[in-house]
């Protein structure tokens, strides 16, 4: 094998650098639905601090009773449109988990022929050294032999 070179070693490279980058991606997915998560918790922790405080409080005003509830259709709002970005985010990050998936099927299949190509390599040579210490010892048995 020492002067047999793989040659599609710059294939594997390729293919291993593509994986790498699907996994970079995939992370980067991956952080930003986390984040969209952890921010529609919050906006329905403020929902539901709002909701205690205004049932919580006797609002005596019609005119802070009708902001209280503006406010409060407000973060319903920005949180349907926060579990529609969060819905957007998990999908992204799925559909670069299939390429991530594709790519790492993709420099395996490459990195199995590869390691089928050194097995051959080395039962090969294994074979020519077998061969050569045979018409080594039939040398030797014929100068034992003519002595």
């Amino acid at each position: 094998m020492k002067n047999k070179k793989y040659s599609l070693e710059s294939i594997l490279k390729i293919r291993h650098d593509k994986e790498e980058e699907k996994l970079n991606e995939m992370s980067l997915l991956l952080n930003q639905y986390l984040e969209n998560v952890e921010t529609e918790k919050k906006m329905t922790s403020d929902i539901d601090d709002t909701v205690y405080k205004m049932n919580s409080e006797k609002i005596s005003n019609i005119r802070n009773q009708k902001s209280c509830y503006l406010y409060l259709e407000k973060l319903r709002f920005e949180l349907d449109e926060q579990k529609r970005t969060v819905e957007q985010a998990e999908r992204d990050y799925e559909g670069k988990k299939k390429e991530y998936i594709k790519a790492q099927m993709d420099r395996k299949v490459i990195e199995k022929h590869k390691e089928r190509y050194v097995e051959t390599i080395n039962l090969e040579m294994k074979k020519n050294e077998e061969l050569m210490l045979d018409e080594l010892a039939i040398v030797s048995f014929n100068r034992r032999k003519c002595q």
